[in-house]
This record gives structure tokens, C-alpha cells and sequence, in this order.
């Protein structure tokens, strides 16, 4: 359980860390005055944190050797960035802003961890 709340926070804080990197370039290049840097700044933010959320299982998986599978942490992370959209699209569950921003950051995180997890713990034989 400890590996496993460890590995969330560590990919949530490569996540945000790519992700406010992003939104700093977006502005740079894009402009920062107005209503159109912030929107770039949004847009990079959008973007780089689930790549940061990817790149953060990447690194767990070279420097702490937890044991699991890249493949379904990947996937995991993907799939937690399409959550939020797939909640206010199709759903229509935009009931709370502070809601969606919290899952937006979270569920990448979590099925991440989870999915990278999940392998190890039942696919795997021990040796």
C-alpha cells in the first residue's frame, strides 16, 4: 500500500511538474497578454500533465524498480486523462468546477499507479 501511494504521488508531482513547464512555454511562445496567454497557459497545463503523468511511470519503473507492468501503467494514465472528458461530455457531470479540476489531477495518478500495479501483484510468479 505504501508503494503504491508513494508511486501516486511521485507521478502526480512529475505530472504537475511537466505539466506547469508546458504552460510556461505555451505562454512564452504564444503570447502572454490577454485572454489568449492564459488559454495557452490552460492548454499546455491540459496537455503536459498526463504526458507527466506517463514520463513519471517511466521513471518509477527505471530508478525504483517497482514491479509491475509499463505497459498498463501507460495505459492507466491515458485513460485517467480521457476520464474527465468522458465525465462532462457524455455524462454531462459538470456539476462542481473544483470537482472536475480534482479529478482531472487525480485520476491519471491513481489509474496509473493502479494499472502498473496491477500485473505485478497477480500476473507475475514469484521466483
Amino acid at each position: 500500500m505504501a508503494a503504491f501511494l508513494g508511486m501516486v504521488v511521485v507521478i502526480g508531482l512529475v505530472g504537475i511538474a511537466l505539466g506547469l513547464l508546458a504552460a510556461v512555454i505555451g505562454i512564452a511562445i504564444l503570447g502572454g497578454e490577454g485572454d489568449f496567454g492564459a488559454l495557452a497557459g490552460l492548454g499546455g497545463m491540459a496537455i503536459g500533465y498526463p504526458i507527466g503523468v506517463i514520463l513519471g511511470v517511466l521513471l518509477v519503473n527505471k530508478f525504483l524498480h517497482y514491479r509491475g507492468s509499463l505497459l498498463l501503467g501507460v495505459v492507466g494514465s491515458l485513460l485517467g486523462a480521457v476520464f474527465n472528458y468522458v465525465l462532462v461530455k457524455y455524462l454531462n457531470l459538470n456539476l462542481s468546477l473544483n470537482l472536475l479540476l480534482a479529478i482531472a489531477l487525480l485520476a491519471p495518478a491513481i489509474l496509473g499507479a493502479a494499472g502498473y500495479h496491477l500485473l505485478g501483484r497477480w500476473g507475475e510468479s514469484e521466483a
